[in-house]
């Protein structure tokens, strides 16, 4: 699989195709479509919040990664530091890792 598109995406464009059938779509940085989030039955204003929704989540994506990775290693860093041991054995460390690596994959 390729690498995607460099963020940050843009909604750009809401057209009416017919009755309640709604295309939106993507833009990167430059105006360049990225691809138009296909047909939606729902109401336009729903369909158009859930595509603001994907994009918001494509833009935050890395920058939420690292920001746990720091995180995770700065907990540990104070376990070990104030002798508690390796946090890596806690239930909500695990929870986290287990996270990081579905949002990396």
């Amino acid at each position: 699989m390729s690498a995607h598109t460099a963020t940050p995406w843009y909604l750009k464009f809401n057209t009416l195709i017919s009755g309640d059938k709604y295309l939106f779509g993507v833009t990167d940085s430059d105006g360049n479509n990225i691809r138009a989030t296909g047909f939606t039955l729902s109401s336009g204003d729903v369909a158009e919040s859930n595509s603001a929704h994907i994009v918001k989540c494509v833009n935050t994506h890395d920058d939420l990664v690292a920001a746990l990775n720091d995180v995770l290693r700065m907990l540990n860093a104070a376990h070990v530091a104030l002798g508690m041991g390796s946090a890596e054995t806690s239930k909500r460390v695990i929870q986290a890792r287990a996270v990081l690596e579905k949002a990396k994959s």
